[in-house]
């Protein structure tokens, strides 16, 4: 399912307009349309659910018997324990829709802008793509040329009123596990106009009359003076999936979505360790003062300054001692890249002729 996910994220910077020739029972559609939210939904065949008569009977025994709960079934199959009869006999015959986390950031879309005739999909940084379709029947849009790399053929109307939009489509995918069914709901409302700006009434630039958010926002420094920002990001959108990053032990992890940020401790050295889960490479991290300027980067796996595994850094050993008028020979940061400048918040160690290293914190 990882396939389809790096495929419809490329798909979708296309922005298609259109030609269409409307029906007497057509919705209107006409109109600027903000993507709200979207529900991103896989089928997952009855093969593949790991799920028989037997494994049934075990699982309503456990219940039965107050060793199992409801709680349980969803933690170990991704999806709410049926009730009756009828449902498992469903399940067990056309498997389970599960939905997936975080659906807008899978898909990036923005919004939807149609006239009497042109349709597009707006994804923030890429504009407006043409692609021609037709009405196939009163409710759905039929694309007449769709691009290979765009997985939906189809926009099938739900409901359309002066204020919302909701639209669904539908494919399916051919992958290593087999063949999966995808179904995606989209809810809009209507704009006068689309306005790009920063729209979390949160962040420094908040612009009120901005209803696309374009990623300009700003936010203050979270960290204090004594600490440096640490962010976690996945480019799937989906957390980092058991990969743990664990500096001087204390373990990081990204539980889902894209990002999410922490205020670690100021250091003489960090070391840096993995514990590896799945999809490594979609992995990446930072570690950045209140300048943004970056002090430590990587992905994962990441394990760096103890080669040894005894706890201790094995890179420098510093001295907090003056340089007695010994020469300076550079300066370094953690990693040991040299810099010209020691910027406000950033570690830096001073290396001398003599073979004393000092460490360094601008806090001017």
């Amino acid at each position: 399912m990882k396939d389809f996910t790096k495929k419809i994220i490329g798909a979708l910077f296309i922005l298609f307009m259109i030609n269409s020739t409307q029906a007497q029972n057509e919705p209107d559609i006409i109109g600027n349309w903000i993507l709200d939210s979207a529900s991103l939904y896989v089928n997952v065949p009855a093969e593949e659910l790991d799920l028989d008569e037997e494994e049934i009977e075990w699982i309503e025994f456990m219940i039965s018997s107050g060793n199992y709960s409801a709680e349980d079934f969803l933690d170990d199959f991704g999806f709410p324990l049926p009730i009756s009869q009828e449902e498992w006999d469903e399940i067990l015959t056309n498997g389970v829709n599960m939905e997936i986390s975080d659906a807008q950031g899978e898909i990036d879309i923005a919004g939807f802008t149609i006239t009497e005739s042109l349709f597009g999909i707006l994804v923030e940084e890429e504009g407006v793509m043409p692609i021609s379709y037709s009405w196939s029947t009163d409710s759905t849009i039929s694309l007449e040329t769709p691009s290979e790399e765009f997985p939906l053929t189809e926009f099938t109307i739900l409901s359309a009123t002066n204020e919302n939009l909701v639209m669904s489509s539908s494919t399916s995918i051919v992958e290593d596990e087999g063949e999966f069914n995808y179904n995606i709901m989209f809810y809009c409302s209507y704009a006068e106009e689309f306005t790009f700006g920063c729209t979390d009434p949160s962040a420094l630039n908040y612009n009120t009359s901005a209803n696309i958010d374009d990623g300009s926002c700003e936010y203050p420094y979270p960290c204090t003076s004594n600490q440096l920002l640490l962010t976690l990001e996945d480019d799937a959108y989906d957390g980092w999936e058991g990969s743990e990053l664990i500096i001087n032990g204390t373990s990081y992890t990204l539980e889902d979505g894209d990002k999410e940020t922490f205020c670690i401790e100021l250091a003489d050295c960090w070391i840096f360790s993995t514990i590896e889960g799945d999809y490594m490479d979609e992995a990446s991290w930072t570690i950045s003062d209140e300048n943004d300027e970056i002090i430590a980067e990587g992905g994962l796996p990441y394990n760096m300054n103890d080669v040894n595994e005894d706890g201790e850094c094995d890179d420098l050993k510093i001295e907090e001692l003056s340089p007695e008028n010994n020469s300076l020979i550079k300066v370094i940061d953690i990693l040991g890249r040299e810099h010209k400048e020691h910027h406000k918040g950033m570690v830096l160690f001073y290396i001398y002729e003599n073979g004393k290293v000092i460490k360094k914190i601008n806090a001017e």
